[in-house]
């Protein structure tokens, strides 16, 4: 018996909610079906969740070494701590293990001298940021509040090229990866950080169109990976390892029940551990308290290593005050008016392994010189050991994160708007027979 053409037509509209009803479950209950996080990211199915227990204050790490100083006349440092950039507040390494710190010029030690320091010319009278390639060139950003260009210099200042790049009219720190690419920071906030490729892997500056169109999640990492931070709430980071065909291969949720967590320059990966370091504060019988934290997580979300610093080094806003070294040494800037610069080196901890933090020289970190002690406006009191309690919870357990929920959320909700869709669909059917 042939049905009536609304009888059908309700049948119809039962199989298509009967198929929105399979694909919102499938949707929900696929392991690899994962929202992208707003960084554009990829997501993992599940995290490796590291809870850290309430960060105790006032222990700072022991440092190794002084690597770098010099006093406050190399130096421009605004007379208020309260303005923004009234110092020097950036840093880098450079690929034969000298250091670099941006001041009147670039001022700049061998491994061999952290005492005493040549200079080198700036291509501009005011720098944003800078960073090393593998090559030594010299990539500088200048322009803030107007037009805003990209320099390339030779090791000696030299200038080799200079081109405009697409900026905000902001500072935003500049990253050189290990594929030789000169980045900037596109965006950062609590919903992570975007990346915008400068130049090609050669070093030649791109086109302020394809400057536009070549944003990417996160950072080299090596091994053709990708190490993004997708940022988190205040008392969450989540970072996450990604592959060549954009699929996530890891990813590490840090969360403290006690502290807030806010990121400190970017993440690296030592061998196949994540380090990375976060701003830790809390306010504590009226007072508040800011300390940094530098960990090294296994894959497996347990702790190798960890450094306890001194948030409170820089004069002014630090656009980068900590760097981690080839050979896995966390290096911290320190800037002041009474007694200069200087840069003190902290041993990590875990297996030696090369790093592939952005901008990271292939030549260990400067050696220890024992005749320097650091000032005392960024030294830890003599008796100061490394906090040892701040590890992840034992056995670290995979969670599903922020957008594995709201995926799993979205096909329930397709799910049961199908099953609404089946049951007045059988309904019409029903009275259209009858």
């Amino acid at each position: 018996m042939r049905l009536p053409l609304r009888a059908r037509r309700n049948l119809q509209r039962t199989g298509l909610a009967a198929a929105a009803l399979l694909i919102g479950l499938l949707y929900a209950a696929a392991p690899g079906a994962r929202a992208a996080d707003r960084t554009g990211a990829p997501t993992p199915a599940t995290w490796i969740t590291v809870r850290l227990p309430a960060h105790r204050y006032d222990r700072l790490s022991i440092p190794e070494a002084v690597v770098a100083t010099a006093g406050p006349d190399m130096f421009t440092f605004s007379p208020s701590r309260q303005s923004a950039a009234v110092g020097p507040n950036t840093f880098d390494l450079a690929p034969d293990g000298s250091i670099w710190v941006a001041g009147k010029t670039f001022v700049v030690w061998s491994p061999a001298s952290p005492v005493s320091p040549h200079t080198v010319a700036m291509p501009a009278p005011a720098v944003d940021d800078f960073g090393i390639g593998p090559d030594g060139t010299v990539y500088v950003t200048s322009g803030y509040g107007g037009p805003q260009r990209l320099y390339a210099l030779s090791p000696a200042g030299r200038l080799l090229w200079t081109a405009p790049y697409a900026g905000d009219a902001s500072i935003s720190p500049l990253r050189v990866g290990l594929d030789g690419v000169v980045y900037v920071q596109a965006r950062s906030s609590t919903e992570g950080s975007t990346w915008m490729r400068l130049t090609t892997t050669a070093g030649a500056p791109l086109s302020l169109l394809q400057q536009r169109a070549a944003v990417t999640p996160g950072l080299p990492a090596g091994r053709g990976l990708l190490l993004a931070d997708l940022g988190g709430t205040l008392r969450e980071r989540r970072y996450v390892l990604i592959d060549g065909a954009g699929t996530a291969q890891r990813g590490w949720l840090i969360s403290s029940a006690s502290d807030d967590l806010g990121p400190v320059g970017t993440p690296a990966l030592i061998g196949a551990d994540l380090v990375v370091t976060l701003a830790l504060s809390r306010n504590e019988n009226g007072e508040f308290r800011y300390e940094f934290e530098t960990l090294r997580l296994t894959p497996e979300g347990a702790l190798s290593g960890q450094v306890t610093m001194s948030a409170r080094t820089v004069w002014g806003d630090p656009l980068t005050s900590v760097r981690i070294g080839p050979d896995g040494a966390v290096l911290l800037l320190g800037t002041s008016p009474t007694t200069g610069v200087q840069v003190t080196r902290y041993a990590l901890g875990g297996t030696t392994g090369q790093t592939t933090s952005p901008s990271a020289s292939q030549t260990p970190s400067p050696s220890v010189s024992p005749s320097v002690s650091p000032s005392p406006s960024v030294s830890p009191s003599p008796d100061v050991s490394p906090s040892p309690d701040v590890s992840p919870s034992p056995g670290p357990t995979s969670d599903a994160g922020p957008a594995g929920g709201t995926a799993v959320a979205l096909g329930c909700l397709v799910a049961a708007l199908a099953v609404i869709g089946i049951a007045a669909a059988r309904r019409r059917g029903r009275s259209a027979t009858r």
